[in-house]
């Protein structure tokens, strides 16, 4: 759900995939950032402040953004 209140963020990547993965808040700092091969990867969202933040995933064909909000 979004806004979140504190959460473990769970990536399912598909199999025979790899993607860059990044989380930057809004003033584009980023404050993960990884490359994943197929699998699981999990991002611990309590470590972060309130505000808003950026899911940004990226392989050879295209890159998705996800706006997150995340509350005390």
């Amino acid at each position: 759900p979004n806004p979140v209140n504190g959460c473990i963020l769970n990536i399912e990547i598909p199999e025979n995939e790899k993607y860059q993965i990044k989380v930057f808040d809004i003033n584009g700092s980023v404050l993960f950032n990884f490359t994943q091969d197929e699998g699981f990867r999990s991002i611990d969202l309590n470590e972060i402040t309130a505000g808003v933040y950026f899911l940004q995933f990226t392989n050879d064909i295209y890159t998705k953004i996800i706006k997150i909000i995340k509350r005390d």
